[in-house]
């Protein structure tokens, strides 16, 4: 006969495995689906909704949390990194914009939030302001399988 700490420990463990099922088939669908059906927004393949992030058991991130960013941060994020490519690795760490321009505020947003930091314009940027991602924005925009160079951030490792 279980006792009731063992009946605890079979019920959540039968919760989190019923959990994982759910999450993979609802994965599969929003592979499939022309929308998440969580946000309703636009899947990977279709225009994106940039106020409206993915919950963290979206397969778009494989089921690992997303922290603050936007699903249009990530994106942003992933263009300044220099992703996807071949390597699967990170080359660059930079996006220039500037006040008026459409990525600017969410820019803007992720050095508030701590996920970028945002330096002065100069002649060499176009007059426009240069952001760089921090160590916490750039390893939110990994996707499974992908690093960041070690040139650029020493300390991270790779994701998944």
């Amino acid at each position: 006969m279980l006792d009731a700490d063992q009946i605890d420990t079979f019920a959540r463990d039968e919760i989190l495995s019923a959990w994982a099922d759910a999450v993979a088939a609802v994965s599969r669908t929003c592979r499939a689906a022309s929308s998440c059906p969580w946000t309703g927004s636009a899947s990977p393949g279709g225009s994106r909704s940039a106020s409206v992030a993915r919950p963290s058991a979206c397969s778009r991130w494989w089921g690992r949390p997303m922290g603050d960013m936007s699903q249009h941060q990530i994106e942003l994020a992933r263009h300044a990194l220099g992703l996807p490519n071949r390597r699967k690795q990170s080359y660059r760490n930079h996006f220039v914009t500037g006040p008026g321009a459409p990525d600017y505020d969410a820019w803007a947003a992720m050095v508030a939030d701590g996920f970028a930091k945002e330096y002065r314009a100069t002649v060499l940027s176009g007059g426009d302001p240069v952001f760089i991602l921090t160590p916490k924005g750039a390893t939110a925009a990994l996707e499974r399988g992908e690093r960041l160079d070690p040139e650029d951030f020493p300390k991270q490792v790779a994701h998944g």
